[in-house]
């Protein structure tokens, strides 16, 4: 391959970079950066999720408007300031009975689920957030203490409101987005071990023999296992090919970006070869016809 092919499609190779940095400082700008201080505006320097992480919450400024909708903010007292969540909490108790739906419904229906899961998440998550990053070893300080008592009204709430009979139903979805959301608000609910919503989730599993808790528990685990897999395989197999594109072209692994982009001009310039032969095996047909 001459010099002159290696620099156009390096070219290529460079705008389809910058094109993916583009795409990524896009969805900076609209998500905003993965800090507490970025999403609620508040001095923290934790950040606000776990990307990629089984309890994740949506970024950006859209999001957090739609939980604060549902939050009387000129409340002081915490149950009243939180008391619009309720309705959230009923909707998933009555999405819960809806078995009769056809596909686009359903579909709806499990978006609109995922998304009242997550807004009640966000709501206790949001105030979990407000804690310093080593509130464990200062829960004895004035301000740990009030934080926790704010979330620990919260969950209480939630938890009158049915939070555990009517939220854990879904964990029967067969929408595996779902189960996952119910799970990240439970985790969410039993936040610093709270009593309360312990012994409700006790009463659920002894009154209901509900065994579909543990069944989802199991799936997920097995997901995570799947997930550490294919990761692994995905790991060997990139670094298979490395080796190969090191043997290929005589380059370290460590110039693997390098070795990346000539494996695609060499299918490229494979790709533009056969076209060319192709044509001018079209020339010859048509020269000899004509003759």
């Amino acid at each position: 391959m001459n010099s002159g092919n290696i620099e156009y499609y390096s070219g290529e190779v460079e705008l389809n970079a910058k094109f993916r940095t583009f795409a990524k400082n896009a969805n900076l700008v609209f998500c905003g950066h993965n800090t507490v201080a970025a999403q609620l505006k508040i001095n923290s320097k934790r950040e606000y999720t776990d990307i990629g992480g089984n309890e994740e919450l949506p970024l950006g400024e859209e999001f957090n408007s739609h939980v604060k909708c549902f939050m009387n903010l000129q409340e002081k007292k915490v149950e009243k300031r939180f008391e619009p969540a309720a309705i959230l909490i009923e909707q998933l108790h009555i999405s819960a009975k809806e078995t009769r739906l056809n596909e686009v419904k359903r579909k709806e229906m499990d978006e609109l689920n995922i998304k009242c899961l997550q807004v009640l998440r966000a709501l206790i998550h949001n105030e979990e957030r407000k804690l310093s990053e080593d509130w464990e070893i200062r829960t004895g300080e004035t301000k740990i203490i009030k934080q926790l008592k704010i979330i620990a009204t919260l969950q209480r709430f939630y938890d009158r409101c049915g939070a555990m009979n009517k939220c854990l139903p879904h964990l029967a979805s067969r929408n595996d987005d779902i189960a996952k959301e119910v799970l990240g608000f439970l985790c969410i609910m039993l936040f610093n071990a709270n009593q309360t919503v312990q012994h409700s989730m006790l009463e659920y599993f002894l009154s209901t023999r509900e065994e579909v808790f543990f069944m989802a528990v199991r799936d997920r685990m097995q997901l995570s296992i799947n997930s550490i897999k294919e990761k692994r395989s995905l790991q060997a197999q990139q670094k298979a090919r490395q080796q190969e594109a090191a043997d290929t072209f005589g380059f370290t692994s460590t110039d693997y970006s390098f070795t990346v982009s000539k494996l695609a001009i060499k299918q490229i310039k494979a790709y533009e070869d056969a076209l060319r032969e192709q044509r001018l095996s079209g020339w010859v047909s048509l020269s000899f016809h004509s003759h």
